[in-house]
């Protein structure tokens, strides 16, 4: 485990309605008194990781029992259970998946020694395998726990020799989902024998530009229609619809910063589009309330792991 600082008074400044504010920073009476006590929204089971392996709890969330530890920064990606945010697993730069928690051992994965190509990858409902993202697009099985590899990709977006893959998406069908590229562009894919999910007909785009970062997709979308929010570099939250779906409202309260700083971004379980609330992850592992327009700002959120200056934090999830 890196060594890191626990942080319960950072916040960069806040972009609220329009208006970019001053620094803002946590009430000096905002610390952590009560053995125990949750400073989290609530039920407290929130976790960021780093590029090391870890998994950091934050706002005095319960402690993993267990996680893997990389001797250099290769951790990309990290996802929780579907059902239990202390355990799931840890993707390598190579498509290694390491557990956490009690999570079973994923099996069958794909495996790429000493070449940097992985990126992301879904779990599906069941927690009994996924699918795994590389850097051109492939979109490759894995099983968790002795279960069935799942079907295979059928159809998906592919890159060959040009790593722009970044986040993938499974939609609650388990069928097919979306892929995010580093430009913003979002493409649907599609399980073996399952025609391709709907396109999106609005999203943002920045041509030529790396400026995506993650995507969130509504829970309740269908392969006929969605919606959902990427986040940038700088820490905008900007929606996206497919034709049959209405456009997310605007995030009204964000973080915002002029440098490549956001990496992830949580957003707060039973949240729909048209109510988005959650957090957003900076590079060095602060953790900072979004809102959009019309929704009461969820409360700030402390401890959590810091390393100040280091661009370590990657991920970022709850329950």
């Amino acid at each position: 485990m890196i060594k890191k600082a626990i942080r319960s008074r950072f916040a960069p400044a806040f972009f609220v309605s329009g208006v970019i504010a001053a620094a803002v920073l946590i009430p000096a009476t905002a610390v952590l008194t009560v053995s125990g006590a949750c400073y989290a929204y609530p039920p407290c089971a929130i976790y960021s990781t780093e590029v090391f392996g870890g998994v950091h709890p934050a706002g005095n969330s319960p402690a993993i029992v267990n996680e893997p530890t990389f001797s250099s920064p290769l951790a990309r990606a990290a996802h929780p259970s579907p059902a239990n945010p202390q355990q799931g697993l840890v993707l390598d730069a190579y498509g290694g998946l390491h557990p956490f928690g009690v999570e079973a051992a994923a099996t069958n994965f794909p495996y790429y020694p000493g070449v940097d190509i992985a990126r992301d990858f879904v779990l599906n409902a069941a927690n009994t395998g996924g699918y795994e993202l590389d850097g051109y697009g492939g979109i490759h099985p894995f099983a968790v726990g002795g279960g069935a590899l799942p079907v295979a990709a059928g159809n998906y977006p592919y890159f060959a020799g040009n790593d722009v893959a970044r986040k993938l998406t499974l939609l609650a069908s388990g069928n097919g989902g979306y892929m995010l590229d580093i430009y913003g562009g979002i493409h649907p894919w599609s399980v073996s024998g399952f025609a391709l999910p709907v396109a999106m007909a609005n999203y943002p785009y920045w041509s030529g530009a790396n400026n995506a970062r993650d995507i969130w997709i509504d829970p309740a979308a269908t392969a006929a229609t969605g919606s959902g929010y990427v986040l940038d570099l700088f820490g905008g939250l900007h929606p996206f619809n497919s034709a049959t779906a209405a456009a997310p409202p605007a995030i009204a309260v964000y973080p915002y910063w002029s440098a490549d700083l956001a990496r992830a971004a949580w957003f707060i379980p039973g949240t729909t589009p048209a109510t988005a609330t959650g957090y957003i992850l900076d590079a060095y592992g602060g953790i900072h309330p979004f809102a959009a327009t019309g929704q009461v700002t969820p409360p700030p959120i402390f401890p959590f792991g810091y390393w100040t200056g280091q661009d370590f934090a990657r991920a970022l999830f709850g329950g």
